[in-house]
């Protein structure tokens, strides 16, 4: 996900990818870095 979409994830001190701006990029590009994933660990979520 951070090679796919670099403005949203990045690699935490762990080395583990996280979030760290939901809004950067569109949607589909999201969704592309969802279904590229290869251990399938994003998934969207609603907000409360």
């Amino acid at each position: 996900c951070v090679d796919t979409v670099p403005a949203v994830f990045r690699f935490d001190a762990d080395n583990l990818a996280e979030v760290h701006d939901p809004e950067g990029a569109d949607a589909a590009a999201i969704q592309e870095a969802i279904d590229l994933c290869p251990v399938t660990c994003i998934r969207w979520v609603e907000e409360e």
